[in-house]
């Protein structure tokens, strides 16, 4: 007869938890965020309506970050994230916030293991949450990574959203 070896709930907890852990970690290269807060600033002194920034953007003159699509995908991905905290995308006239945002691309050397050089290009979203009354930056995430040409659509896109959701973890939900 076969005998059962039972483990502990506790350990079975931790390795469940353990093996989600790994098993969501997506490929790729490091995402580093920062967040802050403009000096003296209460996120809960403004209200719960935002709009986007009336401003022009610019070419870069890169046609990584210049990419019509990309920026499709981060402008949705940021209205999507702020609405799961609670604020509302309301009409550009009224809002209590406002939102921008910048990408770039810029090569990068950095030293590598036996003081060997290593070149690569480094890309930075730069999210800004603005009081539309004064125009002064209420407060602002930076998400950096290394890039990878050929890294495909779909592993791209589920690292700009994943950083997006990151980069707002720090930014109170309507309710705080």
């Amino acid at each position: 007869m076969m005998k059962c070896k039972y483990i502990s709930f506790t350990k079975f907890f931790v390795l469940v938890n353990i093996i989600a852990t790994v098993g969501s970690c997506s490929p790729g290269p490091y995402i580093k965020i920062d967040s802050a807060f403009g000096p003296g600033i209460k996120f809960s002194n403004y209200g719960d309506s935002f709009s986007w920034a009336p401003v022009d953007k610019k070419d870069t003159g890169d046609s990584r970050a210049d990419n019509p699509q990309l920026h499709e995908l981060v402008r949705n991905t940021v209205e999507e994230q702020f609405q799961v905290k609670g604020y509302r995308k309301a009409s550009a006239d009224k809002p209590d916030f406002w939102i921008d945002y910048r990408i770039a691309a810029k090569q990068k050397t950095d030293m590598g293991s036996h003081g060997r050089t290593q070149n690569y290009d480094e890309g930075s979203l730069v999210l800004d949450v603005i009081d539309p009354g004064t125009r002064k930056l209420i407060w602002r995430a930076i998400a950096r990574t290394e890039l990878d040409n050929a890294m495909p659509p779909s592993v791209r896109k589920e690292r700009i959203q994943t950083a997006v959701k990151r980069m707002l973890e720090n930014l109170p939900t309507v309710a705080e």
